[in-house]
């Protein structure tokens, strides 16, 4: 079976990539880039993919421009660009090749572990990515040479990860995921190799960035306060003083207090040294983490999800091991038990290959399982158990320092709930489950779940008959549009079968008992997930348990959600949402439309993707156009415009004419997604530029070798002519078809 692929987390201050090596998985890490942000601050790339899929006027752009030292323009339709100085020339790059480059270093880090290549592969993105930046990443990996089998979301990859690393089967879990730049909550519910997506909820604004951030700000007082050096005039100074407040945040997870050492002495000033508590660096974050906190309980609350009924919180990314986090959470939830017994920073990649693996395993419908090992169940975190304090970030070797992104949004008012609450998706594929209780019956009361036995994506049908259009009117510009809504769902929605009585259960079969009038349970944690039973074994297992204890991780399945609201702009600036968020995956729904009597053969929405109603908050994800429609006299055309998120929360947009069926042409206007011939276009100048730096190179040397010759013969006295004359002819023969490693041999036969 074909297993060359990859799981990529590609993180705000820490990227990784997992691969299958000797049949375990294998992460590799980058190396750090800080000794380049400190010496050429103006020309250093980070934190990158926070500005992904972005509009240049969008205000996080503004945001980041104002504390990145490196100089961001605006390119055409909008984007954003990134200016640098190489060899000497100025040139501009998108984000996504920016974000190619450490791509590559991954992929290349990855083949020299196992010696094999790589050119497929899953990455994560945070959960709270719109359309367009998951569609960025998707540029990047071609800018890349990556096929990219899915886009993932952390929180997802993460509990796939978890579920081989502890024993969360049966469970109902939610992860907190706090990297470098974004936040996602998620609830899920965990069956065997079935991972079914309640909710999620976030800030793709907060992250262990911005806690860098705040900690720089509160030095820079201090300084300026006992030295009278304004950090801030001096972009050098500035810079290395991040530099060594991330790594004070970093030691504060573990220790109580940490030194900053700083040399001022080229600043006018002398050796500065103080020492920062961790009092000091949760004061400048306490009210980022109680914002987290405040997301987790209002996503709990918005789907009425009792804390007594979940079995554990898994705490993910690199920012999570700051022990605040947990001090909050227990405040909140004092019964809530943590989960650990995994890499909180290298659990999304792992998670990514798996599914990866999974991905190739149906491909290869034949091929033989692979097996993942079983590690140990979680345990408690307690107060004793503190976190380790991480490594300093890691990156490429390259000029760029890459960091998370986030989507637009910062300080939008939060929505308010759903007026519905939408159902878990079903444990089976036969019927839709009912909604779940917000009290989890005893365990010998629960209902036998069969393991879903494959992964593929639920059809794109529904049964229902399907009700004929009212008529509407669309009109251009800010006249307020009632379009009718026709949904079709990925998951079935016809009410589950009757459950059977005792006497009509066949002899051997589990009997079900109905536990709708069955208490709920005094507010206590559930019991720890290795004590609930398993699932009892039915026909063709999804799960297979080798002799050797491992676990075949090839059919897993997993089901999410879209977590952005997705809609358009009517009367008002207000968001007509068209898909709600957490809609199950993969979904499709249409509107219908007349068009305007002005403009019968054209057709115009503005899309936003975002959770507030005004979609000045919201990101705007282009202009969906339809255009050459046929024109009647007297009539007015209705068009079916319909909106469809695949399983990897990607979103697809057609039309047809309602009567005829034909379809329509659409195109995404206003779009900061590359199309295929930018994209092209920019592969073919990164190979014109790149053939340019090796001539300067070979140039650079042949110039060498000619000196160093003239070097010898003024020095010679006839000891050295035979080598001259021998390097000379060589030079003569070949200086057009050497390669760069020839003229290196060349150049050293040369030092003697």
């Amino acid at each position: 079976m074909e297993r060359q692929v990859l799981g990529i987390d590609f993180g705000t201050s820490f990227s990784s990539v997992a691969v299958l090596y000797q049949k375990k998985i294998t992460e590799k890490v980058g190396i750090t880039a800080d000794h380049f942000k400190k010496r050429y601050p103006t020309n250093t790339v980070y934190e990158i993919k926070r500005v992904v899929g972005c509009r240049y006027d969008d205000e996080v752009v503004r945001r980041q421009m104002a504390i990145w030292p490196f100089k961001v323009v605006e390119g055409r339709d909008h984007r954003v660009q990134v200016e640098l100085t190489v060899n000497d020339k100025t040139r501009r790059y998108y984000p996504e090749f920016i974000i190619s480059k450490i791509l590559k270093y991954l992929v290349q880090l990855a083949e020299q572990k196992t010696g094999e290549k790589y050119s497929k592969a899953i990455i994560t993105v945070p959960a709270n990515f719109n359309d367009t930046q998951r569609k960025c990443m998707r540029v990047a990996a071609r800018f890349a040479n990556l096929d990219v089998l899915r886009i993932l979301d952390e929180p997802v990859a993460a509990a796939v990860a978890i579920s081989i690393d502890t024993n969360i089967d049966n469970s109902r879990v939610l992860v907190y995921d706090l990297g470098g730049g974004t936040f996602d909550f998620t609830i899920l519910e965990v069956t065997i190799n079935d991972f079914c997506v309640i909710a999620t909820d976030g800030d793709p604004n907060l992250g262990g960035a911005d806690f860098t951030n705040a900690l720089t700000n509160y030095a820079i007082d201090l300084i300026q306060k006992d030295t009278g050096i304004n950090a801030k005039e001096h972009p050098r100074l500035e810079v290395e003083l991040r530099s060594a407040c991330e790594i004070i945040k970093q030691e504060l997870s573990s220790a109580t207090t940490a030194q900053l050492d700083l040399d001022l002495s080229r600043f006018d000033g002398e050796q500065y040294t103080r020492t920062i508590t961790r009092e000091e660096f949760e004061s400048v974050i306490r009210e980022s983490i109680e914002r987290s906190v405040h997301i987790v309980k209002s996503c709990l609350d918005t789907y009425h999800i009792d804390i007594a009924t979940v079995s554990g919180i898994a705490l993910v990314g690199g920012s999570s091991t700051i022990p605040l986090i947990q001090t909050e959470l227990k405040r909140v939830y004092p019964s809530l038990r943590v989960l650990s017994g995994y890499d909180a920073r290298q659990v999304v990649c792992r998670g990514a290959l798996v599914q990866a693996l999974s991905i190739i395993s149906e491909e290869n419908q034949n091929a033989e399982p692979i097996p993942v090992p079983i590690a140990p169940q979680p345990v408690v975190v307690e107060e004793k158990d503190a976190p380790p304090a991480i490594e300093a970030s890691l990156q490429g070797p390259i000029n760029f320092a890459l960091q998370r992104p986030s989507a637009m949004f910062s300080n939008a008012p939060i929505p308010p709930p759903p007026t519905s609450i939408p159902p878990p998706p079903p444990s089976r594929a036969s019927f839709a489950a009912p909604p779940l209780p917000t009290s989890i019956p005893p365990v010998a009361m629960r209902t036998p779940v069969a393991p879903v036995a494959s992964s593929a994506p639920a059809p794109l049908a529904s049964d229902a008959p399907i009700q004929p259009p009212i008529p509407l009117s669309f009109a251009q510009g800010d006249e307020e549009i009632h379009p009718v809504v026709s949904v079709v769902s990925g998951r079935p929605s016809i009410p589950p079968p009757p459950i059977p009585s005792p006497a009509d259960s066949q002899p051997g079969s589990p009997l079900v008992i109905p536990v709708p009038s069955i208490p709920s349970p005094p507010a206590s944690p559930l019991v720890a997930p290795l004590e609930v039973p398993p699932i009892p074994a039915l026909e063709n297992p999804s799960v297979i348990e080798t002799s050797n204890g491992e676990r075949d991780f090839s059919r897993i399945k997993i089901r999410s959600t879209t977590p952005l609201d997705l809609g358009i702009r009517v009367k008002g600036n207000q968001m007509s949402v068209i898909i709600p968020r957490n809609s199950p995956l993969p979904v499709e729904k249409s509107r219908y439309y007349k068009t305007n009597k002005d403009h019968p053969e054209c057709l115009r929405c503005c899309i936003y993707q975002g959770n507030n109603s005004n979609v000045k908050y919201n990101s705007k994800i282009g202009i969906v156009n339809a255009y050459d429609l046929p024109v009647y006299e007297g009539v007015q055309n209705e068009i079916r415009v319909c909106f469809t998120i695949d399983i990897g929360g990607e979103l697809h947009v057609h039309a047809n004419l309602v009567g005829c069926e034909a379809e329509v042409k659409v195109e995404m206007l206003e779009s900061v997604v590359l199309k295929k011939n930018e994209i092209e276009t920019i592969l073919e100048e990164e190979t014109r530029t790149e053939q340019e730096i090796l001539e300067e190179k070979k140039d650079e040397l042949c110039s060498a070798i000619e000196f160093q010759i003239q070097d010898l013969e003024s020095r010679d006295g006839g000891h050295f002519s035979a080598l001259i004359a021998k390097e000379q002819e060589w030079l003569s023969n070949n200086r057009d078809t050497a390669s760069v490693d020839d003229l290196m041999e060349c150049l050293n036969r040369l030092r003697v």
